[in-house]
């Protein structure tokens, strides 16, 4: 029936007054998601997977991203912000990380968390996890939510694969949320948490979640607008000293090929994959069991990992150049 079925968020918009119905981005959409009728593109929602293609390859900007405005924020007592390890490398090296860390209390939070504070114990858990279910290989990383909604979409056979455990900033957020409870006395209502992302499918993974626990955040920030509204603050800030906690080491998650070196061990062979077009074929060899060979496979939808977000606004590999140097 009409009145059942499900209504889908994407965190992305055509602007038709700028599109010249050139296919750039049919060609691109790994899911066949994009049509141009009349001369303008069309997105079916019931295949788009939020993967951004799109929105890099379009020239005329008429595929644009979408995020929440910031000032939802003002709806909350107590405001945080979880910060994705992508963050760190989008500032220039006269700009230490701590600096521009802080530069988002200025804007209104009264905490900022870091994915990186999770990471490595998210490690032991997916160790763990690897062994207990000897019987699905290989186990697909679940940490990239355009990789699931994929497989949701183009790869169903592969649905048991996936890697049954929420990603880290969705622990993070579950954690905190049960700390300010208890520790601050707040009611769960007043608590309000915001991801800052690197790409539209993690804005979209918050609107519209497909794992266990549903709507644990309060909305998505991309990387690019708060990058804006906190540049002016930065330079204010800069040289003066920040006391602030940051967790380094962590950031690492951010660059492809470090989740699958960290769990990669002794008694488990973890592969890296990042780029649509490199996941698309690796999923089709899974599909085919031509790759049983491994436990785990990490598929990050982004050249270079979550660095070649289209929400960051740093090149993805000084990006990634930069994260390094940090860690």
């Amino acid at each position: 029936m009409a009145g059942t079925e499900k209504q889908y968020y994407h965190a992305i918009q055509i602007v038709s007054d700028n599109c010249t119905g050139c296919t750039s981005c049919v060609k691109v959409c790994p899911t066949e998601a994009i049509r141009v009728r009349n001369g303008k593109a069309q997105i079916d929602e019931t295949r788009c997977v939020d993967c951004g293609e799109c929105v890099t390859i379009c020239k005329f900007h008429a595929i644009l991203p979408k995020s929440d405005p910031l000032d939802v924020i003002n709806n909350f007592k107590y405001k945080v912000a979880i910060l994705s390890s992508a963050y760190a490398g989008q500032f220039t090296e006269d700009i230490p990380y701590p600096t521009a860390k802080k530069a988002l209390l200025d804007l209104g939070f009264d905490e900022v968390a870091e994915e990186a504070y999770v990471t490595d114990f998210i490690i032991s858990i997916i160790r763990d996890y690897i062994r207990q279910n000897k019987h699905i290989r290989p186990i697909l990383s679940s940490n990239c939510p355009a990789v699931v909604r994929l497989i949701q979409v183009k790869f169903p056979s592969l649905l048991p694969n996936i890697l049954h455990q929420e990603a880290p900033m969705s622990i993070l957020t579950r954690f905190l949320r049960e700390k300010y409870v208890r520790e601050k006395g707040l009611a769960d209502t007043d608590i309000g948490i915001f991801l800052i992302v690197p790409c539209v499918a993690h804005v979209t993974a918050v609107h519209q979640p497909e794992g266990a626990y549903k709507h644990l955040q309060d909305g998505a920030f991309s990387i690019g607008m708060i990058y804006g509204k906190i540049r002016e603050r930065l330079r204010k800030m800069n040289g003066t000293e920040q006391t602030i906690d940051t967790y380094e080491e962590g950031l690492s998650w951010a660059l492809a090929g470090v989740e699958a070196e960290k769990v990669d061990c002794e008694d488990i062979r973890a592969l890296s994959v990042n780029g649509m077009p490199n996941v698309l074929e690796i999923l089709s060899k899974v599909e085919e069991h031509y790759l049983d060979q491994y436990d785990y496979i990490v598929l990050r939808s982004c050249t270079n990992g979550c660095v070649g977000g289209c929400l960051n606004v740093e090149n993805p590999f000084v990006a990634m150049s930069r994260i390094k140097k940090l860690i």
